[in-house]
């Protein structure tokens, strides 16, 4: 039990710190709004559970798609409440 709880722990830092590391270079581009295309999913793996969901923005005209997934413990229900479909968020 106790190896188990340290790998979801590990897992969940490692997520963690893969978006962190990916955000920090956009602190120069532009921030355009996003809109959430479909209803977040919650998928439970190595490192305990996420939130994934779709999304559009556009830059300069042109269309571009993403998928986001966020590593969370305990708050899935305020993520998926968050970016309901629909829902709108800045992206850079």
């Amino acid at each position: 039990m106790g190896g188990f709880f340290v790998d979801v722990v590990i897992g969940y830092i490692t997520r963690a710190i893969r978006n962190a590391w990916r955000a920090g270079g956009s602190a120069e581009w532009i921030a355009v709004e996003a809109t959430v295309t479909a209803e977040p999913t919650k998928s439970s793996g190595y490192g305990g559970t996420s939130v994934e969901f779709p999304y559009t923005y556009r830059v300069q005209g042109e269309l571009y798609t993403g998928l986001h997934e966020e590593p969370c413990w305990f708050l899935e229900s305020e993520y998926m409440e968050r970016f309901a479909k629909g829902r709108t968020f800045v992206v850079r």
